[in-house]
């Protein structure tokens, strides 16, 4: 088996600056001070003095996912074999066909084959932004506007790709009163589009540079549809619904829609006029709906499955580890590293968490390290504010420091600042004084071993129950007796909308590894994981300014004050762990597979080939 993890952020560092920076760099300019952030925590009454931030190497100002200059052409191209029909698996579906309605990838591996972006992840070095309708894209000198020259593509109706599609479509990603969960995050960097010539496009900005910019152009829902369409069905309402059946969609993507029976299966087939020649490889996907385990195993050992469709295949972590055998080494195993958080929200709007005393307890008295060893069986890392492992985190024995974060010897009682790979309960025990603070801060505000708090929460099914039912045990020692109901995702998505609970949770798998992607989405009002709007200034203030920043000591200064704000509890919002739970299983037979960044990125799966397709015909 191979185990194909993806370079650490931190080895990396993931700073999204622009190429004239490297530029001029390379020329002398010294935009890299010697100096070292560290941590500026605000020590509650509880807190022992805590340690001086261990100083990360000093980031390397090399632009992570700065976009190849043009005339690059992907090592993908020209290099794999055509022929085969490849049975793959799906595991899960959404109902929204509309790319930019969609939430999860449950929907987008379904339809991003049929559809392309402006831009692209390199599918062979994922952390690298390269073209995809774009032929070549060049920034204005004062860093306000790109301009964007197109390939000569044609959708699947035989119209021709234009820039007033592209216009079109970044400005349907942005507009207000219509559900955006994903492609809504370019509007903070996005003003407007003007339209040059057929195959050229000007984007204005709304401040200079906008480093994320490009990346969140590259994630997979950020989808081009054609304007032709649109321009039939002119109610905005009306022409989502029509977007919602698949097949009334039009693309330009590397597959054409064949067939699809939700909860069965789906066929795609290769698109002979794809602009890419010789892209795709496959003949055509044929797609399956398999998610009971036994099936799923049996699936990968008999060839029924060379793939799913995403990094998701209804196996937990644990099952992953006897994967091998049980596959008859006919797979190889691809883990990307911990993208996604697992996290508790909170209704600050009415009680009991309109307190912020119970939020900040329950921040406090959380077992993180229980819940990442019983849940994800040890993939991954405690919920810190921001991605573990990167630049945008602290060292892993800083954060062991860290009320809330804290695990002590079991038998000495002495802090444990390595505690990964520890049995809870065995070698190591939750820092008593993070209980003890949290019960204090029960008390201040009412609650007694004899005064308990009843709290409603809304568990959707999954991983997120398993979560719940730990987090119930946790509480108790607080005073807090958590009534769980499990419902399906999409009832713990209404609920979420409405703000009909006092607890639940909802995973959010990043769509690029930037700070600005969780400011974005999580700690600013209006993200999809804060649809109750909280809202703190000094976290809009640190976002403000760290998407415009582009010194790597002084932006990674920003953020870890923003996440030492964060940690403290007084948001909406607890990180509980971050997972490294999107494996992915591809036959030995499927070459040129690199598992992406993130969940959100690589699913078009124009660069995969067979070296044998006979038997896949």
């Amino acid at each position: 088996m191979v185990h194909s993890w993806l370079l650490k952020p931190r080895s990396l560092v993931f700073i999204p600056m622009l190429l004239f920076l490297v530029i001029a760099l390379a020329c002398g300019d010294d935009a890299t001070p010697t100096s070292q952030p560290t941590s500026t925590a605000v020590p509650q009454a509880t807190d022992p003095p805590q340690a001086t931030s261990t100083p990360l190497s000093t980031p390397t100002p090399v632009p992570v996912a700065t976009p190849v200059p043009a005339g690059f052409q992907a090592p993908f191209i020209n290099e794999g074999k055509h022929g085969g029909t490849v049975p793959m698996q799906f595991v899960c579906e959404e109902a929204r066909w509309d790319p930019h309605q969609a939430a999860t990838a449950c929907g987008a591996g379904l339809w991003s084959p049929l559809y392309n972006q402006v831009m692209m992840y390199n599918h062979t070095n994922p952390t690298e932004v390269i073209g995809d309708l774009a032929k070549s894209w060049d920034l204005s000198d004062d860093g306000m506007s790109y301009t964007f020259v197109l390939h000569e593509a044609k959708w699947s109706d035989g119209m021709p790709v234009t820039a007033a599609d592209i216009g079109f479509s970044l400005d349907r990603m942005v507009e207000e009163g219509q559900p955006r969960p994903r492609v809504k995050s370019i509007a903070p960097y996005y003003a407007s589009s003007e339209v040059v010539d057929p195959r050229t496009l000007k984007v204005n900005l709304k401040f200079a540079n906008a480093p994320a910019f490009l990346q969140y152009l590259a994630v997979d829902y950020m989808k081009v549809l054609p304007k032709h369409i649109a321009d039939q069905h002119p109610d905005k309402t009306e022409l989502g619904e029509f977007l919602n059946v698949p097949e009334n969609g039009v693309g330009s993507g590397n597959m054409v829609f064949k067939s699809y029976l939700r909860g069965d299966r789906y066929v795609y087939e290769r698109n002979a006029d794809y602009f890419k020649a010789p892209l795709p490889y496959f003949d055509a996907h044929h797609a399956f709906f398999i998610t009971e385990k036994t099936r799923v195993i049996a699936a990968y050992k008999t060839e029924q499955g060379l793939m799913a469709n995403i990094g998701a295949t209804s196996l937990q972590p644990r099952d992953y580890t006897t994967a091998e055998a049980q596959m008859d080494n006919k797979v190889n195993l691809h883990v990307m590293v911990p993208t996604t958080i697992i996290n508790v929200i909170m209704n600050f709007t009415k009680p009991p968490f309109d307190d912020v005393r119970l939020r900040k307890a329950v921040q406090l008295a959380s077992d993180r390290l229980a819940i990442l060893n019983t849940v994800n069986a040890g993939f991954g890392k405690v919920g810190t504010p921001f991605f573990p492992d990167s630049w945008m985190t602290p060292a892993d024995e800083v954060v062991a420091t860290w009320p809330g974060y804290r695990y002590v010897d079991k038998n000495t009682g002495e802090p444990v600042l390595d505690y990964y790979g520890k049995e809870v309960g065995v070698d190591v025990v939750k820092d008593p004084r993070d209980i003890e603070a949290a019960q204090n801060l029960m008390k201040e505000a009412g609650f007694s071993p004899d005064n308990r708090v009843r709290v409603f929460v809304v568990s959707q099914t999954g991983t997120w129950t398993s979560v719940s039912q730990l987090l119930q045990q946790h509480l108790k020692e607080i005073y807090m007796d958590l009534d769980i109901n499990q419902v399906p995702s999409s009832e713990s998505f209404a609920a979420m909308a409405s703000g009909e609970y006092e607890i639940t949770g909802n995973p959010h798998g990043a769509n690029i590894i930037d700070s600005d992607d969780l400011f974005n989405v999580v700690y600013t009002p209006g993200g999809a994981r804060n649809q109750l709007n909280w809202e703190d200034p000094r976290i809009n203030d640190f976002f403000a300014r760290s998407s415009k920043e582009f010194d790597p000591t002084k932006r990674q200064q920003t953020i870890w004050e923003a996440g030492d704000i964060l940690r403290q509890g007084e948001g909406h919002w607890m990180g509980v762990i971050w997972g490294a739970s999107w494996h992915f299983l591809v036959s030995e037979r499927i070459k040129n597979f690199s598992p992406p960044q993130t969940l959100q990125q690589g699913m078009m799966h124009e660069h995969l080939w067979l070296e044998d397709s006979s038997g896949f015909n």
